[in-house]
């Protein structure tokens, strides 16, 4: 089996109204989750800021 790797920030798009940062973040992830990404591991470097995630999907 082969993949496809993507290391992200999120959020990396506009937050709604009232939307806090980590709710930002894991509406992003789960619309590319339904676009066949699969999460491998997740960091954030400060508590504050964007959160970096490595994706996988397969090719």
């Amino acid at each position: 089996m082969s993949y496809e790797f993507w290391y992200i920030s999120l959020p990396s798009g506009q937050r709604f109204r009232g939307e806090s940062e980590e709710d930002a973040a894991n509406r992003e992830l789960s619309e590319l989750v339904d676009r066949g990404w699969e999460p491998v591991n997740a960091t954030r470097p400060g508590a504050i800021g964007p959160i970096g995630f490595l994706l996988r999907k397969e090719k």
